[in-house]
């Protein structure tokens, strides 16, 4: 388990396309992402989608998700030290 309760976990990729090239180019299996797609992976994850913001401005679109995962952080205490 990588993220606590309350930790972030911040997803950045290319929405959907058509660029068969990067197959090739730069090894990509996926040519990206459907904001459903991601979603659906979240809840099973154990993360709420706290944020989803799209990037747009060239070629490709970029995608940002940015989840939460779900419970509550540790109560932090304060220790009182001895004199």
């Amino acid at each position: 388990r990588v993220l606590g309760p309350g930790g972030r976990l911040l997803i950045a990729d290319f929405a959907p396309h058509d660029r068969e090239e990067l197959r090739q180019k730069a090894a990509h299996s996926r040519l990206g992402f459907a904001d459903e797609q991601m979603t659906s992976w979240f809840g099973p994850a154990g993360l709420a989608l706290a944020e989803m913001r799209t990037l747009e401005g060239g070629e490709l679109t970029v995608k940002l998700w940015l989840g939460v995962k779900k419970g509550l952080r540790p109560v932090e205490t304060n220790r009182v030290r001895a004199a």
